[in-house]
This record gives C-alpha cells, structure tokens and sequence, in this order.
C-alpha cells in the first residue's frame, strides 16, 4: 500500500507537493517582491546622500494628495492607486510590471472584489438596476464594472495618460467604473451586445480634451486651457456627478429578448421593450428611457468603443451622432496605446 493511500485510510491529510508552475508562478512573485523591495532601498539612499525630503517619500506618499482630492466628499474610499495597490499585480512599480501582470490583464488572482456598501452610498438609485429599475430583493442585481475588470494592462496605462493620472495610478474598481445592473443585463454587456452611451454635449466634451483644445470649466466662469500637451484630469473635465446615459442594444442583440423595466422605483407596474428598441416611423427614435449614473464618461465611451468594434455590430439609428463620436474618441485613445492592444479589446 503506498504512502499516500495509507493517510487517507487513517484520515491523515495527504501532502500534494506543489506543481512546477506553482512553484515558478511563485518564485517570479518573490523576485518582484525582491526587486521591489531593493528599488525602494536604492531610492531612500540617494534621498539620504542629496538630502532631498521630497526624493525620500514613499511612492503612496507621493500619490496622497490626488486620492485626497478625488475622495474626500465620499467617504475617503479610494479612487486611485499607490504604487503598492493590486491592480497590475503584486506590484506596481513599473521596473518590475511585466513579471507580475496576471493572466487576467491587470488584476491579481487574490485580488478581492470591491465592497458594495461605498458604490451603493453614491449610486442615484443605491442597490437598483439602472435599466430595469428592479431592486435586490431576489438577489439579480450585480455590480458591474462599466469598462471591464479584465481590461489589458496596455489599455490601462493608456487610459491613464488620457485622464491626466500618474503611471500606475488608475483604480479599475473605482466606484467611477462601477454600476449596479440586472444578472441579464450585465450577462448581455459582458458579450458586446449592449453599451452605455454618453449623452451628446457630454461625447463632444470628451473629444475636445483629447485633442487639447481649450474647454469650458466645469466647476464655473473660466477655461481649461491644454499646456505643454497634457491631458486635463479627468475630474477637471467631468467632476463628479450624476449624468444622463443612454442604455444601447445593438445589432447583435437577439431578437427574442425582451427588456422589463418598471415604470418607477416606486411602483410595481413595468412595460416591456422589444428589439430593435426603437420607435417612430423610420425606428429614428429611442424607445428605452435615459438612465442616470454616476459613472466617468471615460470608461463609458472607451467600452462603447469597444463593443462597436465588434465584427457585426451596429448602432441603431437614433444614435447615429454619438456613434461616431465614440468611434472618434476611441481612436484618439488608441493612439496612447500599444498596437497589441487592440486585438485584445
């Protein structure tokens, strides 16, 4: 009788030796831990010998004020990310991203999900789907990154160029690229069928801070002016607030699925839209309501830009304007991304 059949017979716990690609997935980790933590010692020796207070912060120090600013009015849940923080890996630091980037992308394995309670505290309707109004009594409504949490970490630091963050700042669980939908609305999302679209003024907006041109302030009298070809932060652009969406289910959606949505929070009756979701004499007109969100207009334009890139996707008619918009948008993004990039949308 082996060893192995033997424990098991007495009740013994069987100890499977780790598999090689364990032990080489975790060894790559220690070396990045390793090259991590020697980096930061190099840094605080050269701060030490120039005498510089400001060359000996931490990198999280140095992010401090930024994450500040865009979370003080919710609660200080942070929005941005320290060096340390998982989202590339298990670490941040750029000497050493390409050794811990998951297969996912960007987000660690162990990396946990985002708690509901902060989106729900600064979501319009809290823990209610946006597009069918239903609540979460039966347990259907999810949280739902708008611009996917398996996003390639290509797209990621490009993105944070155009939204005018430091390098390996950009928080993909920030509640600004969270949303509450039905199962069946997030299952459709997922797959391309559907997006969220900005609302005109909104996309022009958009457009105009990519390509650098001089835009109206949005916290009063004044303009933004573009220097030295920076990007505007993108709460500069859009502070936060909740906007008015439009909810577009394109050409692939299938044709036997109907879409349910109460006519308010605070009745009981629904009606039901059909494919195409679209009215008038030539279906030039939407026939779903404008949702209202909280959501950046960045993740919501880029994830349209995605969807409508799919091989047979089509926007509807009476979206014709916004549509090329975002196809407009997404291009200027693209140009602060890596080629590779593209083929993994």
């Amino acid at each position: 009788m082996t060893r192995g059949r033997a424990a098991k017979r007495q009740g013994t716990p069987v100890i499977v030796p780790a598999r090689r690609s364990e032990r080489i997935r975790l060894r790559k980790e220690n070396e990045a831990l390793r090259a991590t933590k020697q980096a930061s010692q190099r840094a605080a020796k050269l701060a030490a010998r120039k005498g510089d207070p400001r060359q000996s912060a931490s990198p999280s120090d140095r992010h401090t004020s930024e994450e500040t600013a865009s979370t003080l009015s919710d609660g200080n849940e942070k929005d941005t990310l320290s060096t340390r923080d998982l989202t590339y890996g298990q670490s941040r630091v750029p000497q050493v991203v390409a050794a811990t980037i998951s297969a996912q992308g960007n987000i660690d394995g162990n990396t946990a999900r985002p708690p509901r309670g902060p989106l729900i505290a600064i979501s319009p309707l809290g823990e209610i789907c946006v597009i069918t109004l239903f609540d979460n009594g039966n347990g259907i409504v999810q949280d739902m990154h708008v611009m996917g949490r398996a996003t390639p970490a290509m797209v990621i630091r490009g993105l944070e160029i155009v939204m005018g963050l430091e390098p390996t700042t950009l928080y993909i669980d920030t509640r600004l690229n969270r949303v509450f939908v039905d199962v069946a609305i997030h299952t459709a999302y997922d797959r391309f069928k559907c997006a969220f679209v900005p609302m005109l003024e909104d996309l022009k907006r958009l457009l105009m801070a990519l390509q650098h041109v001089n835009i109206a302030s949005a916290d009063g009298p004044g303009v933004l002016r573009s220097r030295d070809g920076k990007f505007f932060h993108h709460e500069k652009v859009f502070p936060r607030a909740v906007r008015q969406f439009h909810f577009v289910p394109f050409s692939t959606w299938s044709d036997n699925t109907p879409i349910t949505r109460r006519l308010s929070i605070d009745k009981r009756e629904c009606q039901v839209y059909y494919a195409p979701f679209s009215t008038g004499p030539d279906n030039n007109e939407e026939a779903l309501p404008i949702v209202e969100m909280h959501c950046s207009p960045y993740f919501v334009a880029w994830q349209a830009f995605v969807a409508l890139s799919k091989p047979g996707t089509r926007a509807p008619k009476y979206i014709k304007h916004e549509a090329n918009l975002i196809v407009a948008i997404g291009q200027a993004m693209m140009k602060y991304m890596t080629a590779g990039s593209a083929s993994a949308m």
